[in-house]
């Protein structure tokens, strides 16, 4: 816990940003429309700067704020790789996946039903999978907030997590899909701000380069000083971290949202990229932030740091600054967990309402009822996302183990599907189901774990050789894909719609 100068200060300052999100998503909700399909894809006219903003501040997230600076501190520049990461999963993603927004898609299940021949069977089963893949992402920022909450005020974890979870979900509720935009542009100009003042004034109070290589060699880690941190963990740890990195942006269904929701093909690919480009220069900063902590941490015995390097970013704030500067920093990194939680949670939403829904119920929910039906999902999704964190506190594991394990089958069904005609719907499901089985062994079975651990240093790469492998020969087993592009479409939208179209099928 911090000096109660700060504490004071961060709860009034946090009860005020919060209640700002609340009024942005208010507004927005009185001055767009938020009926129908417009609740859950802003009306599929997001413009270029809004969707730069919020492509950006997605990739940003949990995951740098907490997770990248994290890893900064314990293994220097390999604080680094996480962003840097994201920024190609962006770029993977504009030069490779834009182009469907001409097909005005909701959901990835829907786009992955396209590649694979427009089977009904592979997004029943990716519906499932995505929607608790959302879940699980919004639980990693989740965790974040808590870690902040927990440092600054010295909060029990379990009622930081319940206040970070009705912090970003009350302006979720409110607004839908362009709240969530709304916000998130406001918000990334606070996060890039406070990063670059934070970096700024980092390195020259830790005592400049020469001092933080001297504590890291004090400390038996010289190799953290080296390019992305490889000399401390190896080419193959480095590439485990930015496997599970690339794959949380590529796979991950809040990037394919950005996509969805544009005014355009052009318009979502330039912002993408654009996104990316300002993702991969800002990917030093987290890493500089790392190391200095580490610095300042190992010579005024800052226990709590110690201990749990998520909290790097707010010791940072509350090091450096002053507790009016220092408040605007904290603030910018937990803009960085709300924003990374409010695209999560709306894409959940929409993944259950356009495709699970359907799975259960047999039938698509009307129009009208897509808010009301929204708002009530959003409360499931963020109920659950709590209840998954409860035994989950480091960031970058979480990130690593679970994310790690877990989509990098989402990424490799997506390139097949994407590149190789000769993908089968049945490949598809096989190359998930033996990620996901992968996955579970990984999370579960403690000698596999460490096996795992010893040879790859992380799960992502074994994941996806085993999936790519395990695609490519049962689609080569199966039947090759007979339909058109235009009847892989209507495909798409009949099952969206429950329709059944004899000339189709």
């Amino acid at each position: 816990m911090i000096s109660s100068k700060y504490t004071v200060l961060f709860v009034v300052g946090f009860f005020v940003y919060i209640a700002l999100m609340i009024l942005i998503a208010y507004v927005t909700s009185k001055k767009t429309s938020i009926e129908g399909e417009d609740y859950l894809m802003g009306g599929r006219n997001v413009s270029l700067p809004l969707l730069i903003c919020t492509a950006a501040a997605t990739a940003v997230g949990t995951g740098t704020s907490v997770g990248a600076t994290a890893n900064g501190f314990r293994n220097g520049w390999l604080g680094a790789v996480y962003p840097l990461a994201n920024a190609i999963g962006l770029v993977t993603v504009a030069l490779c996946f834009a182009v469907v927004r001409k097909h005005e898609f909701r959901t990835l299940a829907e786009e992955l039903q396209f590649y694979y021949d427009g089977s009904p069977k592979m997004r029943k089963f990716m519906s499932v999978v995505l929607f608790i893949v959302s879940i699980i992402w919004v639980g990693s920022a989740i965790n974040g907030g808590a870690n902040y909450l927990a440092y600054l005020i010295g909060m029990n974890m379990i009622t930081a997590k319940l206040i970070t979870v009705l912090a970003f979900g009350v302006y979720v509720f409110i607004g839908g899909y362009m709240a969530v935009v709304w916000t998130d542009a406001i918000q990334t100009v606070l996060l890039f701000g406070g990063f670059v003042l934070i970096a700024i004034m980092a390195v020259p109070t830790a005592g400049g380069f020469e001092a933080i290589n001297t504590a890291y060699t004090a400390a038996g880690n010289a190799g953290a000083m080296t390019a992305f941190g490889v000399g401390s963990q190896g080419v193959l740890g480095v590439l485990a971290v930015a496997l599970a990195s690339y794959y949380g942006a590529m796979a991950g269904p809040t990037a394919h949202m950005r996509v969805y929701t544009a005014q355009s093909t052009k318009t979502a690919r330039k912002a993408i990229l654009v996104a990316a480009v300002v993702v991969a220069c800002f990917s030093i900063l987290p890493a500089l932030v790392g190391m200095s902590a580490f610095t300042l941490a190992t010579n005024t015995g800052a226990t709590a740091v110690l201990e749990n390097p998520d909290f790097t970013f707010a010791y940072m704030a509350t090091t450096v600054f002053p507790p009016a500067i220092g408040l605007i920093c904290l603030i910018a990194g937990l803009s960085a967990i709300m924003f990374s939680a409010d695209s999560d949670a709306i894409a959940g939403v929409t993944t259950f309402l356009t495709d699970v829904y359907v799975l259960v119920f047999k039938k698509s929910v009307k129009d009208k009822d897509i808010p009301k039906y929204s708002r009530g999902i959003l409360v499931i999704i963020l109920t659950a996302a709590f209840c998954m964190t409860i035994f989950a506190t480091d960031i970058m594991s979480y990130i690593s183990n679970v994310i790690g394990s877990l989509t990098p089958g989402i990424g490799v069904a997506l390139l097949l599907g994407r590149f190789w005609k000769r993908a089968t719907w049945q490949g598809g499901v096989a190359t998930m189901t033996s990620g996901i089985i992968f996955g579970v062994c990984y999370l579960l079975i403690a000698p596999f774990n460490a096996w795992i651990v010893s040879i790859f240093a992380g799960p992502a790469l074994p994941v996806t050789i085993l999936t790519l492998v395990v695609g490519v020969v049962v689609s080569l087993m199966t039947p090759p894909s007979v339909h058109t592009e235009e009847e892989r479409v209507a495909l798409v939208m009949a099952e969206r719609n429950q329709e059944r179209s004899a000339s189709v099928r």
